[in-house]
């Protein structure tokens, strides 16, 4: 116990500070001046980096409105580009139907036109014949490839 005695009273004490009482308002009016100049700076500071580092705020957002409007009017020349496109699309399809419909007529056609020409050959060789008797005539000879008769 004598040690603690010793121990607070002694040369080994703590230091002890005595301060003058200043109030709480006193103390913040004195404090919030600083504080704020500090955060000025540090604005300040920050502005002056910006500046330094080519970045203007009002350029900046100059360009990213023209931005978009360049993406807006591309957005829309993209839309009028795909519906041509579509149109496109839709004409090429009814030309290949149309070219379709003509190659089928056109084959009807031609197989109609060999088919008359056989039939007109036939006739002529009926006239052609009549007047000669006694002669042997074959008529309406056909040679396909790869048919095997009666298929």
């Amino acid at each position: 116990m004598w040690r603690r005695v010793k121990r607070s009273f002694g040369i080994s004490a703590p230091k002890l500070s005595v301060r003058p009482h200043i109030p709480w308002y006193l103390r913040w009016s004195m404090t919030v001046p600083f504080v704020l100049a500090a955060l000025g700076l540090a604005w300040w500071a920050y502005g002056s980096g910006l500046e330094l580092a080519g970045f203007h705020r009002g350029q900046t957002q100059q360009e990213l409105a023209q931005l978009h409007e360049q993406a807006a009017r591309l957005s829309a020349e993209n839309a009028q580009l795909n519906n041509q496109v579509a149109q496109y699309e839709r004409q090429i399809k009814i030309e290949q139907a149309s070219n379709q419909e003509t190659a089928k007529q056109l084959k009807n056609l031609s197989d109609e036109n060999l088919r008359l020409q056989e039939d007109l050959a036939f006739f002529q060789n009926l006239t052609a014949t009549r007047g000669k008797a006694g002669e042997l005539g074959v008529h309406r000879l056909r040679l396909e490839r790869d048919k095997i008769p009666g298929e």
